[in-house]
């Protein structure tokens, strides 16, 4: 897991794919962020944190994220191997169930509670939906100052994600991202933790 340290105080930072990471990489360069996809199997000894983004929207950035190159060589390959050049975003979704350990091998459609193993493990889950905020508020926290200016990185360019679901894969994704979403609903009416 990618960590910092600042003010004597160790961080250490789950990037999930599509959640926001680079922008947090960007804000904490100088103090050498670099985050990592990891899958936590115990508590961090230090201030852990990540961010969670609603599976549904997650899932088509994703999709297009990939089915337009991504940002490496890996991602432009991956979109091959996980049919997504071909296909309609209700046609891979319909992909992925039937063979849903296969496509979760790929770090972008992996599930999050796959990463984040139990909420116990982070001190702060925040949401995708509040970022700015969360990164302002993490800014103070280990500078104890505001930041000036927030970076806009990897932005997605598509219609709103409900746009892209019929009943059909919203049933497909609430199956195969259950945990996911039961994690994203509690926060989202518990604001964060």
């Amino acid at each position: 897991m990618a960590y910092f340290q600042a003010n004597n105080k160790t961080y250490f930072f789950l990037h999930i794919p599509k959640t926001g990471g680079k922008m947090l990489e960007q804000v904490f360069s100088a103090v050498g962020l670099k985050s990592g996809h990891d899958i936590i199997t115990s508590k961090p000894e230090g201030y852990s944190f990540t961010i969670v983004r609603n599976p549904f929207d997650r899932l088509v950035s994703c999709f297009f994220y990939l089915k337009d190159g991504g940002c490496h060589v890996g991602d432009a390959e991956d979109a091959a191997r996980y049919d997504i050049p071909q296909n309609s975003f209700s046609d891979w979704i319909k992909l992925i169930a039937t063979d849903p350990n296969y496509y979760f091998e790929q770090q972008h459609i992996m599930p999050m509670m796959t990463r984040i193993g139990k909420v116990e493990y982070f001190d702060r889950i925040a949401l995708f939906e509040n970022l700015r905020e969360e990164a302002q508020w993490l800014y103070r926290e280990v500078f104890d100052q505001d930041i000036q200016e927030l970076p806009i990185v990897n932005q997605s360019k598509h219609k709103h994600f409900e746009e892209y679901y019929s009943r059909d894969t919203k049933n497909i994704v609430e199956k195969l991202y259950h945990d996911d979403i039961v994690l994203y609903e509690e926060l989202k009416h518990a604001k964060a933790l």
